[in-house]
């Protein structure tokens, strides 16, 4: 399935993707919140599903995949 996204959907996710955070050690989606300190969201990924996250982050332009953090 192909999906067609327009510049300012792009944009949007772009935005939303680089705020969020992944626990290194656990997998933990979160947000990184004032003093570098991380509020979960009370997800979890497991390792394969966070290689699929970092393949969707990077086509749609973030280079550098998910923000990780050891905190």
């Amino acid at each position: 399935m192909d999906i067609k996204l327009n510049d300012q959907e792009i944009a949007i996710l772009r935005a939303l993707l680089t705020e969020l955070t992944i626990r290194k050690r656990t997998g933990e989606l979160g947000i990184m919140h004032g003093m570098e300190r991380f509020v979960s969201t009370n997800v979890t990924f497991k390792k394969l599903h966070l290689e699929i996250l970092d393949q969707i982050v990077r086509k749609i332009g973030l280079t550098d995949g998910m923000n990780r953090t050891d905190k």
